[in-house]
């Protein structure tokens, strides 16, 4: 099972901004489920940038870039300077430019909604409470791609897990084995489609 990279902060504020019914309603459940104090929802931009602005930061925002469109860097740069502890990014399955850019600005994972409604109707919840498929990387694997897909350095993740750069390199070259892929963009991009790093 991958831990969620919440799962130890409870009781603080949260904030879901879409306007997906299904979204809203799932990750809300899944909240409140773990003892999230105040979840604070927004429809559209506006309310969202209203609430920033009039609500001291709390310790996730969920944003769904379907609703916010061409500006979702900007807002994961806002929402980050404002104090926001987690920003997590919702987006489909078949927006590539999407999870690239976002990842880019630093969120600190990507929910990918999948393309047929009906498969795995629960994706949100399984994926706010660890249970993402994890193939079969390693916990540590797991680790170094989070932070690849960070853009961190072979020496700064090997600063943050307590390994060498070269142990690192060794983890990247099984990584790419596994997955079939061997540079590290594509490497991010088929986990992050297999939801297994978001």
């Amino acid at each position: 099972m991958v831990r969620p990279p919440f799962a130890a902060e409870r009781g603080h504020s949260a904030l879901i901004a879409s306007t997906d019914a299904r979204v809203i309603s799932q990750v809300t459940e899944s909240l409140v489920a773990m003892g999230v104090a105040v979840v604070h929802h927004t429809p559209d931009a506006a309310s969202l940038h209203r609430l920033v602005r009039a609500e001291p930061a709390g310790f996730l925002a969920l944003v769904d870039l379907a609703m916010i469109g061409p500006h979702a860097v900007n807002l994961v740069w806002n929402l980050r300077g404002a104090g926001w502890h987690r920003v997590l990014a919702v987006v489909s399955r078949h927006d590539l430019a999407a999870r690239t850019q976002v990842v880019a600005a630093g969120v600190d994972g990507v929910l990918v909604r999948p393309h047929v409604p009906q498969s795995g109707g629960d994706w949100m919840t399984r994926a706010l409470n660890g249970e993402l498929p994890a193939s079969d990387l390693t916990e540590r694997e797991i680790e170094v791609m989070r932070l690849v897909a960070s853009g961190h350095t072979n020496t700064e993740i090997a600063k943050a897990l307590g390994l060498s750069p070269l142990t690192v390199k060794s983890h990247l070259e099984r990584i790419g084995r596994k997955v079939g892929v061997g540079e590290r963009a594509a490497m991010v991009l088929r986990l992050l489609r297999q939801g297994v790093i978001w």
